[in-house]
């Protein structure tokens, strides 16, 4: 998904390039966004995950943050796919994907959770980095002959290449800081004096 539009980004300020191209980089920069906070900013329904049960295991983490809520948790015996349990969620943490389960599934069962998420309360700010860095983006392209940037950039990488441009180097401490309030936080940091849980058992 694109968090910005074309019109949004010509808004902010003029650009050297045609649509196609912006619109291009719309995608790289919505891409990235994604891949340095580690989230989704929108909600998404296609949330998977599987695990393997040891006999002792009943927390896991899910893949996909925030966890808005969870579809259904399938313990499978690998014998037989028609012979599964359905287990309760006893809680989980929506801002770290962690989900306890009411009991631990066998030694070698596997764990398939479905669930719903994605961070739509912070929609606006992924928008305002997206914007940002696709002018950024843009520039790098037109520093490098229209060469399009790698998925595989980092934001140091931005930061060394267009460090003679100013404008650039102070849109990309705006997106630094952008990107450090809205990232994925590391399992464990949460105060739990935080946690509230509600009447489905979901922290908030």
């Amino acid at each position: 998904m694109a968090y910005a539009t074309y019109e949004e980004v010509v808004a902010f300020g003029a650009l050297d390039f045609d649509q196609t191209e912006v619109e291009k980089m719309i995608e790289w920069a919505s891409s990235m966004v994604e891949k340095w906070t580690g989230k989704v900013f929108e909600t998404k329904t296609d949330g998977f995950d599987h695990f393997m049960g040891d006999g002792r295991k009943k927390k896991f983490i899910l893949s996909k943050i925030p966890v808005q809520s969870i579809t259904q948790v399938k313990v499978v015996n690998p014998s037989d796919s028609s012979d599964y349990e359905t287990y309760d969620v006893t809680y989980y943490v929506t801002q770290t994907g962690e989900i306890w389960l009411e009991k631990a599934p066998p030694r070698g069962y596997h764990v398939e959770v479905t669930y719903t998420y994605g961070d739509t309360n912070n929609a606006s700010l992924a928008k305002l980095a997206t914007i940002f860095l696709t002018k950024l983006g843009l520039k790098l392209m037109k520093m490098n002959g229209g060469v399009f940037p790698s998925e595989d950039i980092r934001i140091g990488d931005l930061q060394y290449r267009l460090s003679h441009d100013r404008e650039a180097v102070s849109l990309i401490m705006d997106v630094r800081s952008i990107l450090n309030a809205i990232s994925r936080p590391k399992v464990g940091i949460i105060d739990e004096r935080a946690w509230i849980i509600d009447e489905h058992r979901g922290w908030i």
